[in-house]
């Protein structure tokens, strides 16, 4: 619960920094706005979210040491940056260009924020279990001494397909989440 209190407040904090506060703007410099701050929100968000739950989901199971933890999360949450800016990116497009008023909005941003988030929670997962790969060996331990030379193939693909999925599933749910939070406010600004 607490992760979510955290989610949630970083989310509207991260909402309304880019929204400017004074002065008048024409509907091109506000669309300019729309897309740069929603890449910016959504990189924002995709470290941070993304980071936490490929962490949370790689490390399961797995003894870790701090820098371990930490050699995992750089690259994870520089891959979360790039397609959370692009999901971003992708949402405020789509939000200007279909213009929706206020109360569709809200289910709008449900819809756009499920499918950006599949695609970040997805990606930043399964980047984590790849990297994962070679140590993941000590989870098929049978009371000896865990294999260092790695998964065989099969056993591989199937925990890489594993994060796939369980990485688009909680993707979907903080992506609709996060939707549902900023895609009205950016119809509220735009004044659709």
């Amino acid at each position: 619960m607490k992760a979510w209190k955290t989610f949630c407040c970083v989310l509207a904090i991260l909402a309304t920094v880019w929204l400017p506060v004074f002065g008048e703007l024409s509907q091109d410099d506000k669309a300019d706005l729309v897309r740069a701050g929603m890449a910016i929100t959504g990189a924002g968000i995709a470290v941070v979210g993304g980071s936490a739950l490929s962490l949370r989901v790689s490390l399961m199971g797995l003894e870790t040491s701090t820098i371990d933890a930490i050699a995992l999360a750089l690259p994870v949450a520089a891959v979360g940056a790039v397609t959370g800016a692009m999901a971003g990116r992708w949402v405020a497009d789509v939000v200007l260009r279909t213009a929706p008023p206020p109360l569709f909005a809200i289910v709008e941003g449900v819809g756009l924020g499920l499918l950006g988030g599949i695609f970040v929670g997805a990606a930043t997962v399964t980047t984590g279990a790849v990297m994962l790969l070679p140590r993941l060996s000590a989870l098929l331990e049978a009371g000896e001494e865990p294999i260092e030379l790695g998964l065989p193939a099969p056993a591989a693909l199937t925990y890489t397909a594993i994060a796939l999925i369980l990485g688009a599933e909680r993707g979907a749910i903080l992506g609709s989440v996060a939707g549902c939070a900023l895609v009205p406010l950016v119809s509220l600004y735009m004044g659709f």
